[in-house]
């Protein structure tokens, strides 16, 4: 009986012993779906301060949207726009995601030398840190205007004055670790 009896408690722990590892496997495959969203989800906040969103444009239709306003084909393929109102003051948040962690920076490279070499409607062009956020503003179009990379994403933010400071200091505290 010594023999038989230990291999029944053997034979009793392995149907436990899989499911507290498929369990372990689950949380840890929920756990890495959760990471990778987080990381690739563009981050539109229902609100920045008192403004709130109102308008979000993605896929087709966001791309339409960045390429248009470059007046030629720049956009990738994931793209997101948030409209914000407060009142009558306007915010929009345009976010580009890419594949590759080097394009963001490229591209904010591209952008900030096109407007710092050609005739635009932004002027007033500077380059400044928040924390460790490395960011560019401007103004023009009647809004200030702040771009930055950040992970895989390429941001612009068009806010009106005057809580343009303020509302970008909101959004980078909900967004940029």
């Amino acid at each position: 009986m010594g023999p038989s009896s230990n291999s029944d408690e053997r034979d009793g722990q392995r149907p436990r012993r899989r499911w507290i590892i498929g369990a372990i496997a689950v949380v840890l495959g929920v756990f890495l779906l959760l990471f990778q969203w987080r990381e690739a989800r563009p981050a539109l906040p229902d609100h920045l301060g008192a403004y709130a969103l109102t308008r979000v444009l993605s896929g087709h239709d966001a791309r339409q949207m960045v390429d248009r306003l470059h007046a030629s084909s720049v956009a990738p393929t994931d793209n997101v726009i948030g409209e914000y109102r407060r009142g009558e003051r306007r915010a929009t948040v345009y976010v580009s995601m890419y594949d590759d962690d080097r394009l963001p920076e490229l591209r904010y490279a591209q952008m900030h030398e096109r407007l710092a070499a050609t005739s635009t409607p932004f002027q007033e062009l500077s380059d400044r840190t928040l924390g460790p956020l490395r960011y560019s503003t401007c103004v023009g179009v009647g809004q200030r205007h702040y771009f930055f990379a950040v992970d895989r994403r390429l941001v612009w933010l068009a806010i009106d004055p005057p809580d343009a400071d303020t509302v970008f200091e909101q959004y980078c505290s909900m967004v940029v670790d």
